[in-house]
């Protein structure tokens, strides 16, 4: 029975083209970061074979009895299906005849794209090339340095190279010892001639890759032998590919990776080197934005903060965000700290660019949470304010202005010190926000002083106001005032006097006025009320109404504009007092506590 998801998927053909939508539907469901192991080699040298071997994927063979031709083209991807999550490169043989002599840009970059995603490249040779100066292998590790070389240069993790010598270990061949001490030798003597970029001349084999052999006997003449070579090969380098951490780049970035290294023809170091570092440092950027979007800690965090006032919100998201930008910094160092030439100052500005938009995107995702925390602050502030404000009310021989002097400032200092504790986030630029939502919190209180003296006005007999204004060099309004007694109003009279002091805060008393001349059916009633609020009229004990001036009753049937034409003038004269208390309440709140941003 065939492994699941052993079948593999062209990635890159021949001509270079990208497959967008096979790779999307072959990493659905992937982990970010995969453990990748490529193989290169000559044509027709049993890379697909080996492969299959190892991992028990399905990459096409060649049949040597229709011909020793080309099998592979372009570069294919498979999963292992008994070795999950890895995955594998198959990529296509070099120096085939179907290849012009020139025609080698797509061999190296195809060598390149294998050394930039991958922790473990195997390089496959057959065992008769191993010490001739003209081997098929040659110009393919000559290819391969020149990319190590390349790619080394803004990274300091190390890449695996595994060589895999085909058809060693026979009886009549070389000794596999004297194999892998022949191939070391080649392998240093190709290095020594590499061209190596200014700076990095005396840059060592082991300082940019691992470097491990492995001599496999014939698969047709010894396949119990070669089986058992196998199983040991398969796990060397599965230890070596268990923690997917030490890729180099993620996988899911091979798009991108591919797409900058067919810029450049040849090997042209700086150039390349800017474009890992902008492709690497994204996909870090990325990968620390997802992790701080799914932490348990921020998630519990921006849940609470959602229903309550989270205490230390600000400091607790300042440390999670912190370890991921600095998870992030430690991980991108190596790309400007071991730069040097012409492209040095852009890598650095990549670095820094991705790392902007790392904090930037990190903080849209905090800001809900942030606002919230601001409104249950305001929310808070508030209760507090209007419970001082009631406590304070208490005391008769205080007016409303007095007491809310007295609430204004320790509420405004509760809000700011709240701000600071508990929603300060130290790379956000938030000012703004918090002025805001500061100045909505200074409108809701002095509306509700607005209220609470409106209520006043609206059952208070004989309502005076003393104001003793005493204006100093800043202007500001120094405010006195007092209350008179209270006596007991009729319900009715409270609720219409109520009604009245209302519509003068809407329509003004101009507004109110001509609406009580067009419905004089509520200018009877409140003018009844407001006497009785100033004296004008008693309420005898059983509930009948006498005006003091003719003491005589007077009747809620009566014609009272007619009848009583005083009562209509007191009326309106008691309308603008009211009026007056309002607009200079109105004014003395604002000279007493200014918005401060």
């Amino acid at each position: 029975m065939e492994p699941e998801n052993s079948q593999p998927t062209e990635l890159i053909n021949g001509a270079g083209d990208f497959n967008e939508s096979g790779f999307e539907d072959f990493l659905r469901g992937a982990a970010a970061s995969i453990p990748v192991i490529a193989i290169v080699g000559p044509q027709s040298s049993g890379k697909s074979a080996l492969l299959n071997h190892l991992f028990c994927t399905k990459f096409r063979v060649m049949n040597a009895q229709t011909g020793r031709s080309k099998t592979t083209n372009g570069i294919w991807i498979a999963k292992a299906p008994h070795i999950e999550p890895t995955v594998v490169l198959d990529l296509e043989g070099t120096d085939g005849n179907e290849k012009g002599e020139d025609d080698t840009a797509f061999e190296k970059q195809s060598a390149l794209f294998a050394i930039a995603i991958a922790h473990t490249v195997i390089i496959n040779m057959w065992c008769n090339d191993v010490g001739r100066e003209h081997a098929a292998s040659r110009p393919l590790l000559r290819t391969v340095f020149e990319a190590m070389l390349s790619l080394s240069l803004i990274s300091r993790e190390k890449t695996t190279l595994h060589f895999v010598v085909r058809d060693g270990n026979s009886k009549t061949g070389t000794p596999s010892e004297l194999l892998k001490r022949d191939l070391k030798k080649d392998i240093e003597e190709i290095w020594k001639a590499a061209p190596k970029p200014q700076g990095n001349e005396d840059t060592l084999l082991t300082d940019i890759f691992n470097v491990e052999v492995t001599v496999l006997s014939n698969y047709e003449f010894m396949r119990e032998k070669f089986d058992e070579e196998v199983v040991q090969l398969q796990k060397q380098l599965i230890s070596h590919n268990l923690d997917p951490s030490t890729s180099k780049i993620y996988l899911s970035s091979a798009k991108n990776t591919w797409d900058g290294i067919k810029k450049y023809k040849g090997f042209e170091v700086q150039p390349f080197r800017l474009m890992v570092a902008k492709t690497k440092c994204d996909e870090i950027a990325m990968n620390k934005l997802k992790l701080f979007e799914s932490n348990q800690a921020w998630s519990k965090l921006k849940k609470s903060a959602e229903t309550e006032l989270v205490k230390d919100f600000g400091a607790k998201t300042n440390s999670i965000l912190a370890t991921y930008l600095s998870e992030y910094d430690k991980e991108t160092i190596n790309f400007e700290s071991s730069t040097n030439g012409r492209y040095d100052q852009q890598v650095r500005d990549a670095r820094s660019s991705k790392r902007q938009d790392l904090k930037s995107k990190a903080l849209n995702v905090v800001y809900p949470a942030y606002m919230n925390t601001l409104g249950h602050i305001r929310s808070e502030t508030l209760l507090s304010f209007t419970t001082q404000l009631k406590a304070w009310r208490q005391d008769a021989s205080m007016s409303i202005l007095e007491a809310y002097e007295r609430c204004y400032g320790s509420c405004l200092e509760e809000f700011d010190e709240l701000c600071s504790d508990y929603a300060t986030i130290e790379l956000a630029n938030w000012v703004d926000d918090a002025s805001t939502v500061r100045e909505q919190l200074l409108r809701e209180i002095k509306e509700h002083a607005l209220n609470q003296l409106r209520d006043e006005l609206s059952v208070s007999h004989n309502t005076k106001e003393v104001n003793n204004i005493r204006f100093v060099q800043t202007s500001i309004v120094q405010p006195s005032m007092t209350r008179s007694r209270k006596l007991s109003l009729p319900k009715w009279a409270k609720s219409i006097r109520k009604w009245a002091i209302f519509g003068m805060s809407v329509l003004g008393v101009t507004g109110l006025t001509t609406l009580l001349t067009c419905h004089s059916a509520y200018a009877a009633p409140l003018a009844v009320a407001l006497a009785i609020a100033r004296g004008l009229i008693e309420l005898l004990p059983d509930g009948r109404y006498m005006y003091s001036a003719t003491k005589e009753e007077l009747k809620m049937s009566d014609d009272i504009p007619h009848k009583h034409p005083m009562l209509m003038v007191s009326m309106h004269e008691a309308l603008n007092t009211t009026y007056q208390s309002l607009i200079t309440a109105q004014k003395l709140l604002n000279s007493a506590a200014p918005v401060v941003a």
